[in-house]
């Protein structure tokens, strides 16, 4: 009895074996097809969505920084551009030509320009700190002048205009502060005027007119003269120096 009982047992136990063998391929299959539903139910963001949410986040940084409404005018087109890129995405969600298009738009408009225009901003807030801690007991009075003119200028500029006039902000108090420095040294302003006489013979190709060329032309031979004239003063040289940056930009 013992015996028949012992074979008994060991007979349903190799049946639950074999049951198990049985159904394993069928639980597998069972996972895998519930593990690719999980996976297909996951909606992964389009590249749209991740530049957008690029934009979104220069929005919120900006806010952040804004108590002196030096990104004012930044803000107000970042806002613009959000609504107008979202716009166009929900009316043309289905054209993904159309969509990798405006998605290269989004990005380009955030590294060519917001990046950029970022940057500027940063620059001249640098530059106006820097400016206001200058000791200008014994700059020259000309150039004391006109680095006050220009960080005037640069603190109305700031906050208010697009890109390429804060550039031009950035630019013009840089020469202020470089003429201010130059002036209390000979050496320095001449210097300074050998740097502009470069900057000006490589910006003739950019000139749109006869007119200007030969202004620019006619101060950069000005330049050459004081250059090599050591009776010239530290204002003459500065001056000279002065009238190419201007006639550079005609």
């Amino acid at each position: 009895m013992k015996t028949k009982n012992k074979k008994m047992t060991l007979s349903f136990g190799i049946f639950l074996g074999l049951s198990a063998l049985a159904t394993l391929p069928m639980t597998m299959i069972s996972f895998k097809s519930n593990q690719k539903k999980r996976t297909s139910s996951i909606v992964l963001p389009n590249k749209f969505d991740i530049q957008m949410s690029l934009l979104n986040a220069k929005i919120e940084n900006f806010s952040r920084m804004n108590d002196d409404h030096k990104f004012d005018l930044l803000l107000s087109e970042l806002n613009e551009k959000k609504t107008k890129f979202t716009n166009q995405y929900e009316a043309n969600r289905n054209d993904s030509e159309f969509v990798e298009k405006l998605s290269n738009e989004v990005s380009d408009y955030l590294t060519k320009e917001v990046n950029h225009w970022e940057a500027y901003i940063h620059r001249l807030d640098i530059l106006i700190r820097e400016v206001e801690k200058l000791d200008l007991s014994n700059v020259l009075p000309w150039a004391k002048d006109e680095l006050h003119e220009q960080l005037k200028k640069a603190k109305e500029v700031t906050g208010k205009k697009p890109k390429l006039v804060i550039q031009e902000a950035v630019n013009d108090l840089d020469d202020a502060m470089n003429y201010a420095k130059s002036s209390l040294e000979r050496s320095k302003a001449m210097m300074l005027l050998e740097l502009k006489i470069l900057l000006a013979e490589a910006s003739i190709q950019f000139l749109k007119t006869a007119e200007a060329i030969d202004k620019l032309n006619n101060a950069i031979s000005e330049a050459k003269s004081i250059k090599t004239d050591n009776t010239k003063e530290i204002l003459e040289i500065l001056k000279a120096a002065k009238l190419l940056q201007v006639a550079s930009k005609a």
